[in-house]
């Protein structure tokens, strides 16, 4: 039974609340949504109470967002199995957004150059319900043994899901780059939600534990499924690495500690930008399909196009 749970809660979801914003939806399922973000909210009662016991707030409606006509909540396939994806037009939602599920109501600043994350473990106190409803529904009656049993299987009751915001790409103008600028958000938009796609396979399928490597990764694919190719300079703009200093809003300082951003290898990380270049499209000229371009690359791994000064 869990199994079924499992595979159709979200589309049961989405099928019965049709016409439901998607963040008043999700403050249903998450109702920290509705909480304000402040200094210290991570260790709020309140706050504690909603994600730790599933307690439901008397304000059952997110405010402060915009609720706008453009918002969106879909399920994407991907190689490894749906995932729930949400893109919200307005950047300040995108970042109250993050700062609630990923952040727990602190207010952490959000970097321009990031438009999309996935977000794991969040738990779901709505799954846990229904299944409780379910299993006292076949006439059992020992619901905190079952509850233990249940929540040793972390995929019974936390879920994952994709933010996507609306904007240029990494922060890049749309000058920076070969195309007009609704081209480019529009381009902008597929590489966010295929990047992101990407990290969510890297995390079920490879065993490295590489930022910069997995960022690589994920940019290539972002671009292969947007634009049919891997663009190095577009990749390297990205990063904030086109020029011979690293450019000051590039991604690249996202991915690094602190103390190693200022001795980063600028030509090491170039060098693996070219040698992706070389490789994703050699194999698109040969025909092969952008997920079979991805399992390739986990399998060769970081080694074959990192070294440890580009780190």
């Amino acid at each position: 039974m869990k199994d079924n749970l499992e595979r159709n809660y979200w589309q049961d979801i989405l099928q019965i609340n049709k016409g439901i914003h998607p963040i008043e939806l999700l403050g249903r399922i998450f109702p920290q949504l509705t909480l304000e973000v402040m200094l210290n909210g991570s260790s709020d009662e309140t706050y504690l109470n909603i994600v730790r016991r599933g307690s439901i707030p008397k304000i059952t409606k997110p405010r402060n967002f915009h609720y706008a006509l453009g918002d969106k909540l879909w399920l994407q396939k991907t190689y490894v199995g749906e995932v729930l994806v949400l893109y919200l037009e307005q950047r300040d939602d995108f970042e109250r957004f993050l700062q609630i599920i990923s952040y727990r109501t602190e207010p952490q600043a959000i970097p321009p150059s990031m438009g999309a994350s996935l977000i794991r473990g969040i738990i779901n106190w709505r799954k846990i319900e229904k299944y409780k409803e379910a299993y006292i529904k076949k006439g059992h009656v020992d619901w905190a043994e079952e509850f233990k049993r249940f929540t040793c299987q972390k995929s019974n009751y936390q879920d994952k899901l994709i933010v996507l915001s609306k904007g240029a790409y990494s922060g890049v103008k749309y000058h920076q780059t070969p195309y007009d600028e609704k081209t480019w958000l529009d381009i902008s938009f597929k590489i966010r939600l295929y990047h992101e796609c990407t990290h969510l396979i890297f995390f079920e399928l490879s065993k490295e534990k590489n930022a910069l490597w997995e960022e690589l990764l994920a940019d290539c694919m972002g671009m292969i499924y947007a634009i049919q190719k891997y663009d190095a300079h577009l990749a390297a703009v990205f990063l904030g690495v086109e020029d011979v200093a690293y450019r000051k809003g590039g991604r690249l300082e996202n991915y690094l500690h602190q103390e190693k951003q200022d001795i980063v290898d600028m030509k090491g990380v170039k060098n693996s930008i070219d040698l992706l270049d070389h490789t994703c499209n050699q194999m698109l000229e040969q025909g092969l399909l952008p997920e079979a371009i991805l399992l390739s690359l986990i399998k060769q791994g970081s080694g074959s196009y990192l070294n440890d000064k580009a780190l």
